[in-house]
């Protein structure tokens, strides 16, 4: 390169620096952010430009902290839960699905489970016996530890256990909701053995075709029901509430609620299969979601005169939600927005039922009886060890997981399979609490119409009502925290807080450095526009000198004076 060409790009060189330092001060100078003109002000006392930096500093460094802070509070929780605007009626939601589970497992003119656990103490049951007690006592919550070789039991369990369990006429006696329902209590299999169950979802409705629990003809409970409810939308649009399905109560107190009189025969009672006590568990559950312990559950023991008030507990989102944050981010997910494989609606409840039964197949090879799964998958035996292990460390974090025993090489592994069982987005809980007092004899009369009952009668009875306290009730919804414009106000305050700074700000700089810069060098490449600013320049120099002249004038005329 020449010597010419070398002092032609260090006097490009220096222009450009020259044109950055003018916009620096010309910006500092004219911008609206707070402390900075102090910086370059000519004449500024160092000591007090000193300060100045200081004081910009750390107004730069607080408005940096409390944006970031504020940005990852609206980034990990962006949604909260507030009471509704409005409040909701009952008949807007469905009475809750209501299933009863008697203490007693089997019928004694089928199978006297106390004559077969006497026999089998004393070691005279024959091996068929002994195979046959170990699948009918698998609801019992205390079984016999029954040495037979098979700890799986025969994947057609669930038919020995309908078999020898009590049918509906044998539990309840007399139900009623109001005039125009006739509760139809259809039998399902849970945790307790066969229940019954009132107002669920019908099975070809909840469960996907190839579940054992929908393909199983004799638990197709509620299969001629049509639903006209759906858990995100509610009730269908002028339908009539009286005959819709789920069923909603049509008002409050016990004439609008569920009456049932539940009974047991004596002789079909064992104290040998159940720590309860001889009674009911009635569990109070929304209709989408498949009974467990886990829900509201009140035991009703016999003999007694049960009131069961109900609070719902509804929590709603908005469709708005669904696309402006992640399920991760609102903490929930619609019921249609994530598959389970034995479910078709997603609940919290239900997406942990079904994760549990497919670890619990993954680290055992077979499933508790009363979980949904494949037509073909086995059946653990109440002996077999590592299903119990699955179940029970089921919610202990890895951390804090014992370590496996020799009977389940693999049930420490449980949890590499997060369940991440999210809260439903629509969801309804039921609340309860409930008086209960002696049914005595009058009483059992005038419930059931009856002029006389035989005093040595071999039936005992309990009597339960369901009903809602209060008609109305306010929901809780999933509302954003701070919507994009709160967030943009939000920031947008902290930074005029600490420095002044506004939009107006921000195009002020996007101006002094990049586009007036710009503007400057095409006037500078162009010789025209060149040759116009130094003409200009001249002219301005040409015209300062002269005022000057004329400022010096004046000022010796008025001296002369």
């Amino acid at each position: 390169m020449s010597t010419q060409g070398k002092i032609s790009n260090k006097k490009w060189m220096e222009d450009v620096k020259e044109e950055l330092k003018d916009n620096y001060i010309g910006y500092f100078a004219a911008t609206t952010v707070h402390g900075l003109k102090y910086l370059t002000e000519p004449r500024r006392p160092w000591p007090e430009r000193v300060l100045w930096f200081f004081g910009v500093l750390i107004g730069l460094v607080a408005c940096i902290f409390l944006m970031i802070k504020f940005t990852t509070r609206w980034e990990e929780s962006p949604v909260i839960i507030a009471m509704d605007e409005s409040h909701r009626t009952v008949w807007q939601i469905p009475f809750p699905a209501v299933t009863i589970c008697p203490q007693a497992k089997t019928r004694t003119e089928f199978f006297n489970y106390t004559d077969y656990a006497i026999r089998y103490k004393k070691g005279s049951l024959t091996k068929n016996e002994e195979s046959l007690l170990a699948q009918v006592q698998v609801p019992c919550r205390i079984p016999i530890r029954v040495d037979n070789n098979n700890t799986k039991i025969d994947r057609n369990a669930t038919h020995i256990i309908k078999k020898f369990a009590l049918v509906k006429d044998d539990v309840v006696e007399i139900a009623n909701m109001n005039p125009f329902v006739d509760p139809e209590f259809q039998p399902i299999l849970t945790r307790e053995g066969v229940c019954f169950s009132f107002n669920m979802m019908p099975a070809k409705y909840m469960f996907r075709e190839k579940t054992y629990h929908a393909s199983n003809g004799d638990l197709q409970y509620s299969a001629n029901a049509t639903v006209q409810w759906d858990p995100t939308t509610g009730y269908e649009k002028d339908i009539n509430l009286k005959f819709a399905y789920p069923r909603p109560a049509l008002g409050v107190g016990d004439e609008s609620g569920l009456s049932m009189t539940l009974k047991t025969k004596l002789k079909y009672l064992h104290s040998m299969c159940n720590t309860l006590g001889h009674g009911f568990q009635v569990i109070l559950h929304s209709p989408i979601e498949f009974p467990q312990l886990r829900h509201e559950t009140v035991f009703v023991p016999l003999n007694t005169f049960s009131e069961i008030f109900l609070t719902p507990h509804e929590i709603r989102t908005s469709q708005d939600l669904r696309d402006s944050y992640t399920p991760e981010q609102r903490q929930c997910y619609f019921h249609d927005e994530r598959y389970l494989k034995y479910f078709k609606f997603y609940t919290q409840k239900n997406c942990e039922l079904e994760c549990l039964a497919n670890i619990t197949l993954a680290s055992c090879g077979c499933v508790e009886f009363y979980m949904p799964r494949m037509p073909n998958t086995i059946v653990c035996g109440k002996d077999e060890f590592c299903a119990k292990r699955v179940a029970g460390n089921f919610y202990i974090t890895e951390e804090q997981s014992p370590k496996s025993g020799k009977n389940c090489k693999k049930c420490h592994k449980i949890q590499q399979t997060p369940c991440n069982c999210l809260q439903s987005c629509a969801h309804i809980r039921y609340n309860s609490h409930h008086i209960q007092s002696v049914l005595d004899t009058e009483t059992a009369k005038q419930i059931l119409h009856s002029k006389e009952l035989v005093t040595n009668e071999t039936t005992k009875r309990s009597h339960v009502s369901i009903f809602y306290k209060d008609s109305l009730f306010i929901p809780v919804r999933r509302v954003e925290v701070f919507g994009l414009s709160d967030l943009l106000a939000s920031l947008g305050g902290l930074m005029g807080l600490c420095m002044g700074i506004s939009l107006l700000s921000v195009i002020e700089l996007f101006y002094w450095m990049l586009i007036r810069p710009f503007c400057q060098r095409i006037k500078q490449t162009n010789p025209q526009l060149r040759s116009i600013k130094k003409q200009n320049r001249t002219q301005n120099v040409e015209t300062a000198v002269q005022y000057s002249r004329y400022l010096e004038n004046e000022a010796s005329k008025q001296n002369n004076l």
